[in-house]
């Protein structure tokens, strides 16, 4: 029989030996469980990353588009948020270069998404 529960920073040592048997890396971020065999030993691990999708960002210009940005951006790396990733709607694509210029990257130029990795 199995257990598994919550992991535990204790389990760290075994469940990044686990994982590097699978080369998969140890996840920064998000909630993980952990399943133990009778003699302790990891025999699965499911991982759930937290990402944060700012949508919509709209604004009239491009300060007011950083600073919403800003903003929100501070909401969610208080709850522990690594990264975020904005939907711009294509009227307000002039606004891109800026955000550009304070650290996202845009992921798909077909539909405007940015990313900003704090980790």
């Amino acid at each position: 029989m199995s257990r598994i529960r919550p992991y535990r920073d204790a389990d760290e040592e075994k469940v990044r030996g686990y994982l590097q048997r699978y080369k998969t890396a140890f996840p920064k971020t998000g909630k993980m469980l952990v399943d133990f065999n009778e003699q302790g030993e990891v025999i699965g691990v499911a991982g759930l990353k937290t990402e944060t999708f700012v949508e919509p960002l709209i604004a009239e210009n491009p300060i007011s588009a950083v600073s919403l940005a800003r903003m929100i951006e501070g909401v969610a790396l208080g709850n522990g948020v690594i990264t975020i990733r904005a939907a711009v709607p294509g009227e307000n694509g002039k606004h891109i270069n800026q955000l550009e210029k304070d650290g996202y990257v845009i992921l798909d130029k077909n539909i405007t998404i940015l990313e900003k990795n704090y980790g």
